[in-house]
C-alpha cells in the first residue's frame, strides 16, 4: 500500500482538532457531572429531611442503597457510604454551595474530599480556587504529553488552562 504524503499544516491541524474534540468531551463530562452533583445534593436533602421529620434511623440508608443499586445496577454511587456523603453534603453546603462556589462545578470526588478532609469553611474556601488546576492536571495534562504539544510549539500550559501556576509571572 502506498503511503500518503502529509500536506503542510496537517499535523498542527490534526492536533488542533484533537484538542477541540477533547475540550468538547470535557464540557460534556462536566455537564453530566453538574447534573449528578445536583441530584446527589437533592438526595442528601431528602434523606436529611425524612430522617428528621419522620424519625427514620440510619438503617434506612442501607435499605435505600440496596434498593437504588437494584433499580439502577449500571450506576455507581449508591453505596451506603456515598448516601451518607450526600446527606453530609446537603447539611454542610446549603443551596448546593461550598462557600460562594457552586458545588456542581466540582467533581463529586473533590466534594467528598473537601467535606471529609477540611472542616473549617474558611479552609475549604481557600482551596477551592485550586480546583481548576487540579482538574486540568488530572484530566488534560496526560493528553498534552501524549500529543507532544511542547514539541509542536504550542503555547504553555498556563495559556491553555487560563490559570497561572505558583511561581509564574504575569496576569491571570
Amino acid at each position: 500500500m502506498k503511503e500518503l504524503l502529509i500536506p503542510d499544516g496537517y499535523i498542527k491541524w490534526l492536533a488542533d482538532l484533537k484538542l477541540r474534540i477533547g475540550e468538547s468531551q470535557l464540557r460534556a463530562v462536566l455537564s453530566v457531572n453538574s447534573e449528578l452533583v445536583r441530584l446527589y445534593w437533592d438526595i442528601g436533602c431528602e434523606i436529611q429531611q425524612r430522617q428528621t421529620s419522620q424519625g427514620w434511623g440510619s438503617k434506612i440508608i442501607d435499605r435505600l442503597a440496596d434498593d437504588l443499586r437494584h433499580a439502577f445496577p449500571e450506576m455507581k454511587g449508591f453505596s451506603p457510604t456515598n448516601l451518607k456523603y450526600m446527606r453530609r453534603f446537603s447539611e454542610e453546603c446549603p443551596g448546593c454551595l461550598i462557600g460562594q462556589q457552586p458545588a456542581d462545578q466540582l467533581p463529586w470526588f473533590h466534594i467528598v474530599v473537601i467535606l471529609t478532609k477540611l472542616t473549617a469553611q474558611q479552609e475549604r474556601e481557600f482551596y477551592l480556587p485550586f480546583h481548576p488546576v487540579i482538574y486540568i492536571l488530572q484530566q488534560i495534562l496526560p493528553e498534552f504529553f501524549r500529543f507532544k504539544y511542547y514539541d509542536a510549539g504550542y503555547p504553555g500550559f498556563e495559556d491553555i488552562a487560563g490559570v497561572r501556576l505558583p511561581g509564574q509571572t504575569g496576569q491571570q
